[in-house]
């Protein structure tokens, strides 16, 4: 990044449950639109992609947006039930 540009802010909501069949993953993410965004969870035998956010925003435009926090922008939610092996 250039310098004095702003920081790229992601917020990551994440709640996760042990039950009997396995694990499951509940999730917000919030933050800056620009650039993309993926949440991962990774383990011994789990690598699995729970969350994946595509800006529409290009490389010209994108970056203007990146000022403040944006804590209460919401990029999305998931939810996710896995086995534990």
């Amino acid at each position: 990044m250039v310098p004095f540009a702003p920081d790229i802010d992601t917020h990551l909501e994440m709640e996760i449950q042990f039950g009997p069949a396995g694990i499951t993953v509940i999730g917000e993410v919030k933050g800056d639109t620009f650039p993309n965004a993926e949440v991962f969870i990774r383990g011994r035998g789990l690598n699995k992609l729970l969350f994946d956010y595509r800006t529409t925003a290009d490389r010209n435009s994108g970056p203007l947006g990146l000022a403040g926090a944006n804590e209460t922008t919401s990029l999305g939610t998931f939810w996710h039930q896995l086995p534990l092996q």
